[in-house]
């Protein structure tokens, strides 16, 4: 997969903001599925001359002739999203961390992405600025003018309900579920439950389901073929919940999922080319 993966320079950026990368850097056609796969963030990305179209459950990517400038979001999912690609594409994706999207935007993240992919309207302001990065080349610049455009839409988000239940999910996601996170924090269940929601995407049993699979994914190498061993490091109880809550994110079985998908060097993504 040809990715260039940099990081922002600003620092307030950088509490935000993974990193940036590049799609098709090098301009080559392509022509491809691949296979999305749950995690824990937004990506935001600028693109010219194509059209997105999500069709039963499959993205849609294909390079049209009318010069057309877009900005695209994608969300946080529950399942596996098969991403077909066809044509000379390139774009410039911001791969935002838990909440970062939601410093960015006045709106709550329920409203800024009902759907898994989404036309992301913010920041047509900025769109002639946004549009001639796609014709650079200089990494550096990029990433200047990229935490520049973001410092430009910075609206810092509060919500201690939803950062103090983040906090806990990626402290101890195998013990901090919904009825100890309340305890916790002492708030309401019902709105500890909404607000959630409203905020990221998926639910509090989701986000930590996801949270299992991306450590699975991040223990693979270490053992490729020995799956009880990854569902114990993993933190599932047992094999039987191992394979049952992959299957239900990933649409098929550990066995077939880690045989056949890898993660990009020097990115969280974990794909599985068709």
């Amino acid at each position: 997969m040809n990715i260039k993966a940099f990081l922002p320079e600003n620092e307030k950026i950088q509490e935000h903001v993974a990193y940036y990368f590049i799609f098709n850097f090098e301009e080559q056609h392509i022509s491809k599925t691949y296979f999305n796969y749950p995690g824990t963030h937004n990506l935001v990305t600028i693109c010219n001359n194509f059209s997105t179209e999500l069709i039963e459950g499959n993205l849609m990517i294909n390079e049209i002739e009318e010069k057309k400038f877009r900005i695209d979001i994608t969300g946080r999912f529950t399942k596996a999203i098969p991403c077909k690609i066809n044509g000379k594409i390139k774009g410039i994706t911001i791969v935002f961390k838990p909440l970062g999207i939601n410093q960015f935007c006045e709106k709550s993240f329920s409203q800024i992405l009902p759907e898994a992919h989404n036309d992301f309207p913010y920041w047509k302001n900025e769109a002639t600025a946004l549009e001639a990065l796609l014709n650079s080349s200089d990494i550096k610049e990029i990433a200047k003018k990229l935490d520049a455009i973001l410092l430009s839409f910075y609206r810092p988000f509060e919500n201690k309900i939803v950062s103090d239940t983040l906090r806990l999910l990626h402290e101890d996601f195998t013990n901090n579920n919904v009825t100890k996170i309340e305890q916790t924090l002492h708030v309401n269940r019902k709105m500890l439950l909404r607000q959630f929601k409203k905020h990221l995407g998926v639910s509090i049993t989701d986000y930590r389901r996801i949270l299992r699979f991306r450590e699975a994914i991040l223990l693979l190498p270490a053992n490729n073929e020995n799956l009880t061993q990854l569902a114990y490091e993993s933190h599932f109880s047992d094999q039987s919940h191992f394979i049952k809550d992959i299957q239900k994110l990933a649409g098929e079985s550990p066995g077939n999922l880690f045989k056949q998908s890898e993660l990009v060097k020097g990115t969280p993504f974990f794909i599985k080319a068709k």
